[in-house]
């Protein structure tokens, strides 16, 4: 049994080094955890895994078209019509930890039916430390044919785009809202940083501490919008009740603010769910109509 697991760990590292493979038109979980987007255009991605490193093209219904190296992943992305798209704005969706990019799918169908290009993004946030999320997110701005690129975050997405900011920036970065994110650190982090637990976090999660957080609060070369979920009466599950103070379950309030900041917003939301909240996408839509 172990002859085999070896054999196909070997078989799935080399298959990033073959020039090309054949392919069958296969359904996919569309990248969850173990996946990592490196290029989106026109609702195609191509996806590197963790830990093979090979490469796959997902069509628009996540139907893997091909696979093996970067180059051939390439070829089976769409012609961009440049002409058509560059004026026109594109909204990326930036999930949180241990979630997936389908978390976001809700928002970006409201946001198609307004009218808007909307893409999610799939990182394994679990699994790899901030600067490998960042710097793909990089690639991805910077490979888009659009001129202008906004960035609509949720929790941990938050702190992706501003190490982006400080670390791998991009022109093409217009604006970005953060939903429910810690900016100022997490309460629940530090709870299970002092019970020698955070290592469930992954090496970017346990990060985000309230004491030892992995970033600082330096303004972004871009305006940024930050939106806190708070409750009306009880407190948010899972932690809310146990925070006391505003707080969406997870994260204080408080903690979601930037001092520089354009300005904040509170929507009564859950942490798991802010991002579904009707408020948001009139939020996302006047930031589009003031930049423009």
């Amino acid at each position: 049994m172990k002859t085999v697991s070896y054999l196909l760990i070997y078989f799935l590292i080399s298959v990033s080094q073959v020039q090309a493979l054949p392919n069958l038109k296969f359904p996919t979980l569309g990248g969850m955890q173990f996946w990592d987007d490196v290029e989106i255009s026109q609702g195609h991605r191509i996806q590197q895994h963790v830990w093979t490193k090979h490469y796959r093209t997902l069509d628009e219904d996540d139907w893997r078209i091909a696979w093996g190296n970067l180059a051939d992943c390439q070829a089976k992305m769409p012609v961009s019509n440049f002409d058509k798209n560059v004026n026109k704005p594109l909204i990326l969706l930036i999930h949180g930890l241990g979630r997936s990019r389908y978390s976001m799918s809700s928002l970006q169908k409201k946001l198609s039916e307004a009218g808007y290009e909307a893409q999610t993004v799939a990182y394994s946030s679990f699994l790899k430390p901030i600067d490998h999320f960042s710097a793909n997110l990089k690639n991805i701005l910077d490979k888009s044919q659009h001129r202008e690129i906004y960035c609509v975050t949720h929790s941990l997405g938050g702190i992706v785009v501003r190490h982006l900011d400080q670390h791998h920036p991009s022109e093409k970065m217009k604006a970005a809202i953060t939903l429910a994110a810690p900016h100022k650190g997490s309460a629940v982090v530090d709870t299970l940083s002092f019970c020698y637990l955070d290592f469930l976090l992954g090496p970017t999660g346990k990060g985000l501490g309230t004491k030892d957080f992995l970033l600082e609060e330096k303004s972004t070369s871009f305006p940024i919008l930050t939106v806190a979920g708070v409750s009306n009466g009880i407190s948010y599950l899972p932690f809310g009740i146990f925070l006391g103070q505003e707080s969406d379950g997870i994260v204080k309030e408080k903690n979601s603010r930037l001092k520089y900041s354009k300005r904040h917003h509170k929507v009564n939301a859950s942490h798991t769910f802010i991002m579904n909240d009707p408020k948001v996408l009139k939020i996302i839509q006047k930031l589009i109509v003031v930049n423009q």
